[in-house]
């Protein structure tokens, strides 16, 4: 996965190239990608900056996008044009049989978010949802390839933990109550409010 293009998007003048907008940082074979760039205007709420990435070998991509508010599911497809919006997690293959994924991040200030682009590429789309600001500093996205793509989803969520450094921790690394090693699955989540005594 290749950097092709990075620019923030103010309300009033669209798409912007400050200098020193986008940087990476490599280890253990995961590529970081931050963001660091300062507007004279207020950036767009709702999509402040976009990383354009491209990929030309691909033979098939998974990826988990949001579908409704609390829900994700998968998709599938052969072009990255049609990974859709809201998507939280790529993985895919390239025509030579090596394994991709790329993890969005959730940082203090910024969310990211992927979406395909008509360029047969995909977006990193960032967000505050916050009015007024003129900054996007923000880890934006990890990832990696190889050929073995669980291996690839670990490394990027340590790598993405680790650079967070804020508190958040591994599945493996957290301590559970005790309940939780034998409460079983609760349908709430699925029913929400629909729940009453003659559904159960």
């Amino acid at each position: 996965m290749k950097i092709s293009d990075a620019f923030l998007i103010t309300a009033e003048q669209g798409e912007i190239r400050p200098s020193g907008l986008c940087r990476t940082e490599e280890a253990d074979g995961v590529t970081a990608v931050f963001l660091d760039g300062v507007s004279e205007k207020e950036l767009d709420s709702e999509l402040g900056a976009v990383i354009r990435l491209r990929e030309p070998r691909i033979a098939g991509w998974v990826a988990d996008y949001r579908h409704y508010e609390f829900w994700c599911r998968p998709a599938f497809g052969n072009d990255l044009s049609d990974v859709p919006n809201q998507t939280q997690g790529l993985i895919y293959q390239t025509d030579d049989g090596r394994y991709g994924v790329v993890l969005p991040v959730v940082s203090g200030q910024y969310k990211c978010v992927l979406k395909g682009n008509p360029d047969g590429g995909v977006d990193a789309r960032l967000f505050s949802w916050c009015e007024g600001m003129k900054t996007c500093k923000a880890l934006a996205l990890v990832f990696a390839e190889g050929e073995n793509p669980y291996e690839l989803l670990r490394r990027c969520a340590e790598t993405g933990v680790r650079l967070l450094n804020n508190g958040c921790r591994l599945r493996e690394e957290r301590r559970y109550p005790d309940v939780f090693r034998y409460l079983g699955w609760c349908s709430w989540d699925a029913f929400e409010i629909r729940v009453d005594d003659a559904s159960m």
